[in-house]
């Protein structure tokens, strides 16, 4: 009951944010990255593997402000300036101890750098696209996981990866994959009303991508979604525990609820940013 009631939780916040956007959603993704950079690195300074814990956390939190005050294209600077104070940090304690520069740049790029790929989406010119990318980054990789358990619950007979996943099964993935061509015409859908309602007719009215297009890119990126799943758990199983955190009950920590979010945003990011070249404002 306590999975259920937060997860219930979680999606009305979810639609409010792809409702609102703006300043809102902005304010959202920096804690989001915050607090899930901090239980990456605290899971990895717990194993042993002594990261210098500031660096991926001064990323998180400026990530947001050099992009707005700076654009995109500075957010990689960004990142290669913390991973060289990063490193350098861990050369000068005067051990060779590659664990824990694996370990500090690590956090910046999952989750770090991978949730700067959800800034610009907002940001498109034609606020159809923009409210179709924000809800893509946000439903596909979810709706995957909930056709993935609930397929995989009732059908599963085949494991996936047993050694990193015990209870992910074949079944499962492949029902996964028809939740996110599934989540296509959904957010399709809903961005038309959304558009429609909250900013103008005219405005809806913006040519919609090729849904066929549309829902293929659906299933490659749901089933990145399942390789970012798989990663969290790899690194879950490394380090020993069961859950990054339990700041959502019966979730567990922001890491948790985000894993396969972050694979996705980066295939949503290429195909509405370079293959539908929309214009970022």
């Amino acid at each position: 009951m306590k999975r259920i009631t937060t997860g219930l939780v979680l999606a009305v916040v979810l639609v409010a944010l792809w409702f609102l956007k703006g300043p809102v959603l902005r304010v959202a993704l920096s804690l989001i990255a915050f607090a899930a950079v901090g239980e990456m690195v605290r899971t990895l300074d717990a194993a042993g593997m002594r990261p210098v814990r500031w660096a991926p956390m001064l990323f998180a939190a400026l990530a947001m402000p050099v992009y707005l005050l700076f654009g995109r294209e500075a957010v990689g600077p960004l990142f290669a300036l913390f991973s060289v104070a990063g490193f350098a940090a861990v050369v000068l304690r005067g051990r060779v101890d590659f664990d824990a520069m694996a370990a500090t740049v690590f956090p910046m790029v999952y989750p770090g750098f991978m949730l700067t790929f959800f800034f610009p989406l907002q940001d498109i010119g034609a606020p159809l696209l923009a409210t179709l990318a924000v809800g893509l980054a946000f439903l596909n990789a979810l709706i995957t996981d909930v056709f993935a358990w609930g397929v995989g619950r009732l059908l599963g007979r085949h494991p996936l990866t047993p050694e990193i996943s015990p209870k992910k099964t074949v079944e499962g993935a492949l029902g996964g994959l028809v939740g996110a061509a599934a989540s296509a015409p959904i957010c399709a859908g809903l961005s038309w009303v959304i558009v429609r309602f909250t900013v103008s007719a005219e405005a809806a009215a913006y040519p919609m991508p090729s849904l066929l297009v549309l829902t293929l890119v659906a299933v490659f990126a749901g089933a990145a979604s399942q390789f970012g799943d798989l990663t969290a758990s790899l690194v879950k199983r490394r380090c020993g525990i069961k859950d990054y955190g339990s700041f959502l009950p019966g979730h567990g920590g922001m890491m948790d609820r985000i894993d396969s979010v972050l694979f996705a945003l980066v295939i949503w990011h290429i195909y509405f940013l370079y293959c539908l070249k929309a214009v970022v404002l």
